[in-house]
C-alpha cells in the first residue's frame, strides 16, 4: 500500500514538532502538575497549555509515523522507497526519542518538588523515647483529641 508523500513533511518538521511538544510538556502539563503539587485550586490553573500539549503530542506522533512511512532510500523524492524494516526502526526510534523527551521535559518541571519533598516525607521520626524521663512516670492520656 503506497502512502502519499507530502514534500513539506520531512525530518526537520518532525523534530520541530517534537521540540515544541517538549516546550509545552514543560510549561503545559508540567506547569499544571507543579501547581497541583503546590496545592493551588484546580479552578485557578489554566488548562489550555495542557490541552495544547496533548494536541501537539498527538500531532507529533502522527507526523513521525507518516514521515517514517514515506522515507526514501537516499532522501531524494526520486529515490526508491526505503525498506519496511528501515522505516519501522527509524519510526520507532523517532517516536521513542520524542516521547522520552516530552516525558523528561514534563518531569523536569516537577523534579524540584521531588528533591525537596521526597526526603522530607521519607524521614523516620522517633516513635518512642529511648529512655523514660522521671517527669513522665505515671503519666496518662486524659482524652484522645477528635480527628
Amino acid at each position: 500500500m503506497a502512502v502519499p508523500s507530502f514534500s513539506w513533511l520531512n525530518g526537520r518538521l518532525v523534530i520541530a514538532l517534537w521540540l515544541l511538544t517538549m516546550v509545552f510538556g514543560y510549561f503545559g502539563i508540567g506547569g499544571y502538575l507543579q501547581e497541583r503539587v503546590e496545592g493551588i485550586d484546580t479552578n485557578q490553573i489554566p488548562i489550555w497549555p495542557s490541552v495544547v500539549f496533548i494536541v501537539l503530542l498527538l500531532d507529533s506522533l502522527v507526523a513521525t509515523v507518516w514521515w517514517a512511512l514515506t522515507l526514501r532510500r537516499d532522501g531524494a523524492a526520486s529515490a526508491e522507497p526505503a525498506s519496511g524494516r528501515r522505516k519501522f526502526l527509524t519510526g520507532t526510534a523517532a517516536v521513542t526519542g520524542g516521547v522520552i523527551g516530552a516525558a523528561g521535559a514534563t518531569a523536569a518541571r516537577v523534579s524540584g518538588w521531588a528533591t525537596v519533598t521526597g526526603p522530607a516525607l521519607s524521614v523516620q521520626t522517633e516513635q518512642t523515647a529511648p529512655a523514660n524521663k522521671e517527669a513522665w512516670r505515671g503519666a496518662q492520656i486524659r482524652a484522645k483529641p477528635p480527628c
